[in-house]
Parts: C-alpha cells; sequence; structure tokens
C-alpha cells in the first residue's frame, strides 16, 4: 500500500493571478504570484511567523507541493487565472 499523508489545500485569484497553498503536518508550501511561481516551504511549527523559506533544503516537500497544487487545481471560467 502506498504511503497516505493527509493534507488541507486551497488556491485563490486575485487580478487573475493565483496563489496557492498546502498544509502537510508542520509544513506550509506555498506559491504567490502565479502557478507558474516559485514555490517557498516553512516549517509552521519551528517558524509560525514563516520568515525562513527551507524549499531547498527540502526538496521533497517542494515536489509533494507541485504534484498537489496541480491534481488540486481546477479551471474555473469565474475566476480566470493568467499563465
Amino acid at each position: 500500500m502506498k504511503n497516505q499523508f493527509m493534507y488541507l489545500c486551497w488556491e485563490f485569484t486575485r487580478k487573475g493571478v493565483a496563489s496557492q497553498a498546502v498544509r502537510i503536518g508542520d509544513f506550509k508550501i506555498i506559491r504567490n504570484d502565479g502557478i507558474n511561481s516559485p514555490v517557498e516551504v516553512y516549517n509552521l511549527k519551528s517558524d509560525p511567523q514563516e520568515q525562513n523559506n527551507i524549499a531547498e533544503s527540502v526538496p521533497d516537500m517542494v515536489a509533494k507541493g507541485e504534484r498537489i497544487f496541480k491534481k488540486a487545481h481546477v479551471d474555473n471560467r469565474l475566476y480566470p487565472i493568467k499563465k
């Protein structure tokens, strides 16, 4: 059986620019300024203010976040996203 994990994912747009976020355990993975912008990762247990982007040191979390963002995104004509 594959390793299962729970997450909370959300997405919103501002003027057609999407922001995405996912929470997996202590980690928050975010992408601001469009669906093609760089992914940031924060450990909320040790950094609740989200001051230290640790994406470079946790490539597995970056990859998980990118997979979830791709899987969870649904195009919506009422909220178009600039690509």
